[in-house]
This record gives C-alpha cells, sequence and structure tokens, in this order.
C-alpha cells in the first residue's frame, strides 16, 4: 500500500511541475521492465520506484544502503540497466518515517553495488533528499534532454529541437 500511495504522489507531482504524461507500465507478467515512463516531447524517461523503512542513524545523520533495496530484485535491475543504453531509467527510492529520498541513475546503482558475500555500502549522506524525489529527477531529465538535442544538432545540423538549421 505505501508503495503504491508513493508511486501516484510521486507522478501526480511529476505531471504537475514538469508537463507531459506518467504511465503505469509494469505488472507481474512484464518480466522486469522498469513501474512508470514519462513521455514528453517524444523522450521517454523510465523510473522503478521503491519504498523502504530500512536505514540507519549513527551520530544524528541517516544512513541508506539502496543496493540492498534494489538487490531484491536483480532481474529487474539487468533489464533496467539494458534499457539504459537507450533512455533514462532511474531508481526513485523514498524513506516513508524519514520522508527523505534518492534519485538515482542506473550507473549510479551500479556504483553502489555489493560484490558476493561483501557488505552493502551505504549512500552519502548528503544524496537523501526531503521530499519524494521529483525535483531530482527533473534535473535529471533536463540534462537528459540537453545532451539528446545537442546530438540531434551535432549528427542531423538541426537546431536542437530536430528542426534544420
Amino acid at each position: 500500500m505505501k508503495e503504491s500511495s508513493y508511486v501516484s504522489t510521486f507522478s501526480s507531482k511529476l505531471e504537475d511541475e514538469e508537463g507531459g504524461k506518467v504511465l503505469k507500465i509494469a505488472d507481474k507478467a512484464t518480466l522486469g521492465l522498469p513501474d512508470s515512463c514519462h513521455i514528453r516531447n517524444g523522450i521517454i524517461t523510465y523510473f522503478e520506484t521503491k519504498v523502504s523503512d530500512d536505514y540507519q542513524i549513527i551520530d544524528n545523520v541517516i544512513y541508506v544502503q539502496p543496493w540492498k533495496i534494489v538487490k531484491k530484485d536483480l532481474r529487474q535491475f539487468e533489464v533496467c540497466k539494458i534499457i539504459s543504453r537507450y533512455a533514462l531509467v532511474v531508481y526513485c527510492i523514498y524513506w516513508f518515517n524519514l520522508k527523505k529520498s534518492v534519485v538515482l541513475t542506473i550507473s549510479q546503482l551500479a556504483c553502489l553495488r555489493s560484490e558476493k558475500d561483501q557488505p552493502f555500502q551505504y549512500l552519502y549522506p548528503s544524496r537523501l533528499e526531503d521530499g519524494h524525489g521529483v525535483e531530482r529527477l527533473r534535473q535529471l531529465m533536463k540534462a537528459n534532454r540537453e545532451g539528446i538535442y545537442e546530438r540531434l544538432q551535432h549528427e542531423h545540423g538541426t537546431n536542437g529541437q530536430g528542426f534544420p538549421h
């Protein structure tokens, strides 16, 4: 119940603040596809949402282990990693009790990945943000969009919006 509530709130805020449309695409038969995607101006961003109450507080500093949450469905991470070669794919993880979140790309998660029989790595406490994580996702989406427009301009001699000079 908590995760569906988070996804609903997150999606609604994303549509209100960024525009575009969020579509829920995942169910048990999707074989590891991310939960949802956001479509705007022909650019798709996939996001997988997770919720957790697993954290530690040491000397008033909050420590979380995102890979511990992601590893619960390793097949899904591997599918997301394949998709990330062609589109922006992020994991949005929210800690209900803390009212804090983190939004991580696949490559950032891969850096936190633990080797077999090794302890899970902690995320730097400064990476945790207040709220649902919509602002961080918007920043990543903006950077991705700018990168796409730049590549179009370079590869096809367009003005960055797909139109010839």
